[in-house]
């Protein structure tokens, strides 16, 4: 049973067994008080013995509440004025009974400073309290002045005893937390870095699928549809073959990629659960959604050290008995982490150490950090960081995309730009109808550069062009102004038809993308939050707006609908206004954001 209790059960069971050990004598004298025989009372047992017993009696309810959460949380008022009571009831047991057993009391309180106060100040305390006794040696036991003080020095060295005792179990106790501490990380991290072993392993594989095999099977695909456009006869027959086989393998080497990236991310949550587990003295209530994927081990990491501080930091300053923790995903691209706790609370937020680095993480990684506190209402803080980093995609194929165009006589290919930051001075000054913009170039990225120029207000209608597809590639292009998005592997056709779509004013997305990324913009629809509503659409406005959330053209919706394509294009200018936004492109995402289709 013994091997079952920590330190703090068996000091307060010790403590309380010492206490009943004292009232023995109180309860001798009740029984037969001739048996005992108390000369120092000098006929006033009678009167004494009402407050004697009061004093021992509270001397035993003060230590009992006050043990009930010792080593729990940070003393507080309330505990030192229970400390004071408590040294005043033993010293009182003393002087009302007139013996030396309030002295046995004193080793009691003894116990209870290491957990109450600093080692200096509990000192104080022992010897100050110890001395306070001594008069009762010298009047009513009738002590010589030098025997009292012996006497007392006595008591004192047994209380110091104590007192010593304690003090380590309490440094014992400090160190098994922060032992537990430690094996909390070390399992976390452990698991984090597993996740990221795995991660990385992933990313590699994929990447190099993607920069080579998917690069050359790109540049074959775009070379075989130019030859297909070139050759005769049996020759032809032979290119479109290898053009399909081209295609063929480029889809399986997608697929294989897709796999990869969607497999290939840490779960949070796998490394956060150690960090709850068996805290003592603070009930943490961990929801966090399963599985939580982060892409990125550095956020990950940040995010972890957030969590392992709001820990520490509510166990050293909060007092608080409980703390609630969530982690979710607010939107695709970002996790939240909130905190509240039942602690004491604050006026206003004293920005130490803790929270100054926690701050200067999570800007690192462009997150924020939100903490509110109250008196009485504990704290609440809220943490947001971005849980993946955009990945820029490989460059087109050189003269692959030219030959393919040099096809076409109504195109005319006017400039190339050999990196992003050449496209952004380029693009002003040329000012083409229609941009190709590569996701992955040099010195600034594809998607750098639309949301420069859209900034500059000095962006054409531009048709995003990447190897593999990817929803947040889709969004975070469409956002930055990208009127379409398409695969490099397109036919002639489709690559023309795309340009043409544009340049009139249109939007377009591949089918096959356009399918997925509705999907995903419908199973996050209920994350977007709008301020403001605009006009309502009419039943027959929200039906074309839904045509143009499928990638259709004015012409196509027209042809669906059995009507002439002006009136489409009255009813898109009328979505456009009503929406407040200026292209088709936003209209459609606004559209879901508002969840209007």
């Amino acid at each position: 049973m013994l091997a079952r209790l920590n330190h703090n059960a068996m000091l307060r069971y010790s403590g309380l067994f010492t206490w009943g050990t004292v009232g023995l004598w109180l309860a001798i004298y009740l029984i037969d008080p001739v048996s005992l025989t108390l000369e120092s009372l000098d006929g006033e047992a009678g009167f004494r013995i009402i407050p004697w017993a009061s004093a021992y009696l509270a001397f035993g309810f003060v230590y009992w509440v006050l043990t009930r959460s010792l080593g729990e949380s940070r003393p507080g008022f309330f505990d030192h004025a229970a400390l004071i009571l408590l040294t005043a009831c033993a010293i009182g047991v003393s002087y009302f009974s007139g013996t030396a057993l309030g002295s046995i009391l004193l080793m009691v309180v003894a116990g209870l400073l290491p957990w109450l106060l600093g080692p200096r100040i509990g000192v104080v305390w022992l010897v100050t309290s110890n001395l306070a006794v001594l008069p009762v040696y010298i009047q009513p036991l009738g002590f010589p002045p030098v025997i009292a003080v012996l006497q007392a020095v006595g008591y004192m060295g047994f209380s110091s005893f104590v007192f010593v005792i304690a003090l380590v179990a309490r440094r014992q106790a400090e160190a098994r937390e922060e032992q537990r501490r430690l094996n909390a990380e070390l399992r976390a991290t452990r698991a984090l870095l597993a996740e990221s072993a795995r991660v990385n392993e992933r990313t590699r594989i994929s990447r190099e699928l993607h920069d080579l095999l998917g690069h050359q099977l790109t540049a074959l695909t775009l070379n075989l549809e130019v030859a297909g456009h070139l050759a005769e006869g049996q020759a032809l027959e032979h290119v479109k073959r290898s053009h399909a086989l081209a295609k063929l393998l480029l889809g399986n080497v997608r697929e294989v990629v897709s796999q990869l990236r969607e497999t290939g991310a840490i779960d949070l949550a796998a490394a956060l659960r150690p960090l709850t587990e068996h805290v003592p003295s603070l009930d943490i209530q961990l929801e966090i959604e399963e599985p939580l994927n982060v892409e990125d081990p550095q956020r990950a990491h940040v995010l972890l050290r957030c969590t392992q501080e709001i820990i520490t930091n509510t166990v050293r300053h909060a007092g608080a008995r409980h703390l609630w923790l969530r982690v979710y995903r607010e939107v695709p691209d970002q996790v939240v982490v909130e905190a509240r706790d039942d602690g004491v609370g604050a006026e206003t937020v004293n920005v130490g150490n803790g929270l100054r680095g926690m701050r200067e993480r999570l800007q690192q990684c462009g997150g924020q950090l939100q903490v509110e506190t109250r008196p009485g209402e504990g704290f609440r803080l809220r943490a947001t960081v971005p849980a993946t980093v955009l990945a820029a995609l490989t460059q087109v194929p050189e003269g692959g995309i030219r030959s393919l165009l040099a096809l076409d006589d109504g195109i005319e290919v006017v400039a190339e730009a050999a990196d992003g930051r050449q496209a952004v001075e380029l693009i002003p000054q040329i000012r083409p109808d229609v941009v190709l913009m590569d996701m992955r170039m040099p010195v600034m990225s594809g998607l750098e550069a639309l949301q420069v120029l859209s900034r500059q207000e000095q962006l054409p209608p531009t048709i995003i062009l990447t190897t593999f597809d990817d929803d947040q590639l889709v969004l975070a292009g469409l956002k930055a102004g990208a009127k379409g998005y398409l695969l490099k592997d397109v036919t002639l056709a489709q690559l023309v038809g795309a340009i043409r779509t544009v340049a009139d004013g249109g939007s377009l997305v591949q089918p096959a993308v356009t399918q997925r990324l509705l999907s995903g913009l419908e199973h996050m629809r209920n994350d977007f939050v709008s301020l403001d509503r605009p006009d309502p659409l009419t039943d027959r406005e929200t039906e074309i707006l839904r045509l143009m959330a499928s990638g259709f053209s004015n012409k196509e919706i027209a042809n669906s609908l059995g009507v002439a394509e002006g009136t489409i294009k009255n009813h898109v200018s009328n979505i456009l206004s009503k929406l407040g936004v200026r292209d088709r492109t936003r209209a459609v995402l606004k559209a879901f954001e508002l969840q209007l289709v």
